[in-house]
């Protein structure tokens, strides 16, 4: 689709027609958003079938660096507290770093227009297992 709306795009340079550029434009764009769902939904199969390795993550440190290294969760745009500290876990920390990005960029993303986002990040043990932290404890985050 994307291919065929930046071909009929190229043909129709110089037409009189706006409303036609407008909408093979409204089409390569909807094309480009399709092929990223499309990608993402493949990727997530592909992670979904294989095995992750797991390991200690050091939730805390881990967060940090987020907060230290992207630049939409600099404090100008977004207020970001790290509530008590966050525990070592067993987990795949490739994995948990996704998470993370993905939670909290939704938060900045999903404010009303004009509001700076606050976002708390803490976490709550939630009952001994066998599979938790280094302490055998489950941990919500």
């Amino acid at each position: 689709m994307h291919g065929f709306a930046a071909l009929m795009a190229e043909e129709c340079q110089g037409c009189e027609r706006r409303d036609a550029t407008g909408f093979l434009r409204r089409i390569q764009t909807s094309a480009l958003r399709m092929d990223a769902l499309i990608t993402d939904s493949l990727n997530y199969s592909r992670a979904v079938r294989q095995e992750l390795p797991l390991g200690p993550v050091d939730v805390g440190a881990l967060l940090r660096g987020m907060l230290d290294s992207y630049p939409e969760l600099q404090p100008e745009k977004a207020q970001i507290v790290i509530a008590g500290e966050l525990p070592l876990v067993m987990g795949n920390e490739a994995g948990l770093t996704q998470v993370l990005w993905n939670l909290l960029g939704n938060a900045i993303k999903f404010v009303k227009p004009g509001l700076k986002p606050e976002i708390r990040v803490w976490v709550e043990v939630c009952a001994e297992a066998e599979s938790g932290n280094a302490d055998g404890e489950r941990v919500k985050l």
